[in-house]
């Protein structure tokens, strides 16, 4: 199992996070019941750019990052030069990212 909050800090790297947006709750369908307990984002806090201080350690919780659905927030990362989204791949899921001012 892979840490959410520790695979967002490494795919940032040294950049300085501006903002967090967590686009929604968590996917729960079908998972085990204590799948929900992960879920500390209010409904004020969705869709809001927040900083990282207020976000990060919501985020911070152990998620599959191999083969199958989603398991994790669906969040935009806004640094001075790159956005950092969810990306899955072939049933893997990552934080990848993309020049912010091309």
């Amino acid at each position: 199992m892979a840490n959410f909050k520790q695979d967002i800090l490494a795919a940032v790297g040294d950049e300085k996070i501006e903002a967090i947006m967590v686009l929604d709750h968590l996917d729960t369908w079908g998972w085990p019941q204590e799948v929900d307990s992960r879920d500390k984002i209010t409904d004020e806090m969705i869709g809001k750019s927040l900083p990282a201080e207020t976000i990060l350690p919501l985020l911070d919780y152990e998620y599959d990052d191999g083969f199958g659905r989603q398991d994790c927030h669906n969040i935009c990362v806004w640094t001075a030069d790159s956005v950092y989204y969810i990306h899955e791949y072939d049933g893997s899921t990552s934080v990848d990212s993309v020049k912010r001012n091309p």
